[in-house]
């Protein structure tokens, strides 16, 4: 078992349903088989709708350099197997917008199950390896005053995320006269951009025009040109750094490694959230053809629902809801654990001491900003962004694509868990925000609306 008493990585609590958590955790299994690397010990832990994983940070780091070695003998080759993974789920995507029977929704489920697994085996190696690649960055990097600036500046992506991209594009055509056409196939592209690990929903043609409504042609432009630079600035300051510090091969090297890596994790959480919807498509034919509502299938796996479909099998859903955990022992067993027995489990794993001293993280973007001041807006889930006023200091327990629009109002985030290439870190570079992660306990030690101070000199917050 994980122990308590070491430094524990944390990855949550979001928002997160069976449904679309599992996917993920029953692909640590088959991940070591394909790659001769194993995942060391994980327990996804579910527990009143919010999803923590959790492992031994030192494991994690260590195989994750063992994984990015491996990596550095194969010549990038990984990417391409794994888009062709990504790129086989299309068709399933666009098949269950239609209705089925129970006999084609029993082998379109089960050929979904098999693609969209391959699909996270092949997916892995960016994520995993990437503890290693961080890892070595900051050994390599241990001592240096100016540690902050110089990874950021070198890790950060050059590639546009997702959400840039689609920025960009919604702000081509807020500069079109004839805007009507280019907004339906705008929606029709991006449907999916509000999808989480714990619902999803289509976003309506008139999302899209309300935020074309919310910004003038003069803007728009300025925004695009700001954007369409964003990928040369990267380069640029990635250039100038090297250069004005001296950095050697080594480095260079592993943080080119770094940047492939997150834009790699971007590039696959587009296809999650795309996967996501076609999850919900699943639950819905299989809530007609069973007559089980949609809301309880949401704490099935995908073998469960088939299972259901074939033999009209159910789960037993008060011990899932009580509590559920997927634990990964390593080397190809992943346990499920449902009721007062995964509530045992995961209440040692996701507690945390609340240390009465000074909150203090690690800056991971805009270390020259120094003193920020402003309202602290503490926020569980991307359901009560309506609450995030523009302006405001961000304090979350970490943050998920699904944050987006809260993250853009934000004046500076702060989260308990993350480092250097977490998702609240390389968006806010992005946005160029100061941002402190890994305080552990800021969403508890705050209160929502005071007044704080982010020190990102000394990575404090008062």
């Amino acid at each position: 078992m994980i122990d308590t008493k070491k430094e524990l990585f944390k990855w949550g609590p979001i928002d997160g349903m069976p449904i679309y958590i599992d996917p993920f955790a029953k692909s640590f299994a088959p991940f070591f088989a394909y790659s001769g690397i194993a995942w060391p010990e994980l327990a996804g832990c579910l527990l009143s709708g919010k999803i923590t994983f959790v492992a031994d940070y030192a494991s994690l780091r260590e195989k994750g350099k063992e994984l990015l070695e491996k990596y550095r003998k194969t010549s990038g080759k990984e990417h391409g197997k794994w888009l062709n993974a990504a790129k086989n789920l299309t068709p399933f995507i666009k098949k269950f917008g239609n209705k089925l029977d129970k006999t084609e929704l029993v082998k379109a489920a089960y050929s979904w199950d098999l693609a969209y697994t391959d699909f996270w085996i092949k997916g892995f190696l960016p994520e995993l390896a990437s503890w290693g690649a961080e890892n070595i960055l900051t050994e390599l990097l241990k001592g240096n005053e100016n540690f902050a600036e110089i990874f950021e500046s070198i890790a950060a992506p050059e590639k546009l995320s997702f959400f840039q991209a689609e920025e960009l594009e919604l702000m081509k055509i807020a500069m079109m006269k004839d805007k009507a056409e280019a907004v339906k196939e705008h929606q029709r592209k991006y449907f999916w951009m509000e999808n989480s690990y714990g619902s999803t929903k289509v976003v309506k043609i008139s999302n899209f025009l309300r935020r074309i409504g919310e910004i003038n042609v003069s803007d728009a432009k300025i925004r695009a040109r700001e954007i369409s630079l964003y990928s040369g600035k990267m380069r640029a300051r990635s250039k100038s750094c090297i250069e004005k510090y001296c950095l050697n091969e080594e480095i260079v090297s592993i943080s080119g490694i770094l940047r492939e890596f997150v834009s790699w994790q971007d590039e696959r959480k587009k296809f999650i959230f795309m996967s996501n919807h076609a999850i919900t498509r699943i639950l819905e034919n299989a809530s007609l053809c069973t007559s089980v509502p949609f809301d309880e299938l949401l704490f099935y796996t995908m073998p469960e629902v088939i299972e259901l479909l074939k033999a009209g099998k159910r789960i037993n859903l008060h011990n899932r809801k009580e509590a559920f955990c997927m634990y990964y022992h390593g080397h190809g067993r992943l346990e499920y654990i449902s009721g007062k027995k995964a509530f045992s489990v995961i209440a040692p794993l996701i507690s945390s001491r609340i240390d009465k001293s000074e909150l203090r993280g690690m800056v991971v973007s805009r270390p020259d900003a120094g003193i920020v001041s402003g309202k602290a807006r503490i926020l569980s889930s991307p359901n009560e962004i309506a609450r995030m006023k523009e302006g405001e200091i961000l304090v979350t327990a970490m943050t998920s694509p699904d944050f987006i629009n809260a993250m853009r109002k934000a004046k500076a985030i702060v989260t308990d868990e993350g480092g250097m290439t977490s998702h609240a870190a390389i968006i806010s570079r992005e946005l160029g925000i100061p941002c402190i992660v890994g305080t552990k306990h800021a969403t508890k030690s705050l209160k929502d609306g005071q007044s704080i101070t982010l020190d990102t000199k000394k990575g404090t917050v008062k």
